[in-house]
């Protein structure tokens, strides 16, 4: 059976998962919509935002404030697509969440990953949620961090990795199904 979870609540034995309304694929609806997830043990609070490439959009950051998670796993904003994909204000907007996320939650992990880490300049780019995190002992880390592995940032080597080993055998194009 299949359901749909946007905005709803499950309790799985002492488990609460909560779900956001849809809320946007990044700064407007031409992507779609994803919904964040908050898990719930009754000790820890755990929130995955989904693919917000922020957050820099109000529903967005509502989900997660209100909720008050102790750890967030944040995919963050597209920094590797500044200025072409995603706007330097988009970026102002979601440094500015991040801050709001660190001071209004009772946080003790803030994880990055995904988009944010497609960029190797990370840190810089969200310097002020990294300095706020600093001083108010929130643990500021990748998810490779989180996990105890070393911190590989393929995606954001990926030219310089095509350069280093360029791909030799090239496959031939498929042939479409019908096409003659």
């Amino acid at each position: 059976k299949l359901e749909y979870c946007d905005g709803k609540e499950y309790v799985f034995g002492g488990t609460k998962l909560k779900f956001s309304g849809p809320v946007y694929h990044g700064t407007n609806p031409k992507l779609g919509f994803v919904v964040e997830v908050l898990i719930d043990d009754g000790e820890e609070k755990f929130l995955f935002t989904s693919d917000v490439e922020g957050p820099s959009i109000k529903d967005q950051i509502d989900f997660i404030v209100e909720n008050k998670p102790n750890i967030v796993y944040l995919d963050g904003p597209m920094t590797y697509m500044l200025g072409y994909r995603f706007s330097f204000k988009s970026l102002e907007e979601s440094v500015k969440a991040m801050v709001k996320i660190i001071k209004d939650c009772p946080l003790n992990t803030f994880i990055v990953d995904h988009h944010l880490l497609r960029d190797l300049e990370w840190k810089e780019k969200i310097g002020e949620a990294v300095k706020i995190a600093k001083k108010r002992k929130v643990k500021l880390e990748t998810a490779a961090n989180f996990a105890g592995k070393p911190l590989d940032m393929l995606e954001a080597r990926r030219k310089e990795l095509y350069e280093k080993h360029p791909v030799k055998n090239k496959t031939k194009p498929r042939k479409i199904v019908g096409e003659e």
